[in-house]
């Protein structure tokens, strides 16, 4: 690994932040830096469509895209 201004390479790729989640959360309280894990959760009444969690790769990339969530039909007819 290279150092870059006193820090391991891999230590100082940041992947950013995530964009926002309509209708759910994203949880990234591990950070943005490499091998950071954030997930997401939608609110109730709303499915995800997607993945349940990214991961910040040494590409300074998320591992996947932001899901959505979408309204249940069950709910929206129902309530």
């Amino acid at each position: 690994m290279y150092a870059l201004n006193n820090c391991c390479w891999l230590r100082c790729v940041d992947c950013g932040n995530l964009a926002y989640l309509d209708h759910g959360r994203v949880d990234s309280s591990a950070g943005t830096l490499y091998a950071a894990v954030a997930s997401f959760t939608c609110n109730t009444g709303y499915v995800r469509s997607g993945t349940a969690s990214v991961t910040c790769t040494s590409a300074g990339t998320w591992s996947d895209a932001v899901p959505t969530c979408t309204i249940r039909s069950e709910h929206f007819f129902f309530n």
